[in-house]
């Protein structure tokens, strides 16, 4: 298996080479829990992400990533309208997708460390580059 693929090489492969996604990963710090779950639909990935604070839910974004043509997208939609990323890179557990129209973010990158799923988002803003960081425990696996 090679180590690094670009999108075009990857979307031969479909969404399979993404299985270490799936599971339901959650992140806590005190009273405030985020939340990505994901799971096979099909051939595609089907995503959730929650952020809450206590009960009370702060943030919620459908995700999906799925073969379009020759390209695999990741598709994330908070507010009704979906922004799409290009996979430009898939690694045994590691992918980036891209949307260069984007401010922010304009690069998210996933990577699984055994039981850790991190998404490092990083972009512009008025006031300069940023780079934000999550991480999660996997709390169970897909089923």
């Amino acid at each position: 298996m090679p180590i690094a693929t670009t999108q075009n090489n990857a979307a031969g492969e479909g969404t399979s080479g993404l299985r270490w996604m799936e599971g339901r990963w959650v992140g806590r710090d005190g009273e405030r829990r985020w939340e990505e779950n994901w799971t096979r639909c099909g051939d595609a990935l089907c995503g959730r992400s929650l952020e809450m604070e206590g009960s009370e839910t702060t943030f919620r974004e459908q995700l999906r990533i799925e073969r379009c043509g020759d390209e695999i997208a990741y598709s994330a939609t908070p507010e009704g309208v979906p922004v799409i990323y290009e996979l430009v890179e898939l690694s045994v557990a590691s992918a980036i997708f891209e949307n260069a129209a984007q401010d922010f973010p304009r690069r998210a990158r996933y990577q699984r460390h055994g039981a850790t799923l991190s998404l490092t988002l990083t972009g512009e803003q008025a006031d300069g580059p940023v780079e934000v960081r999550i991480e999660w425990q996997l709390e169970a696996p897909a089923g």
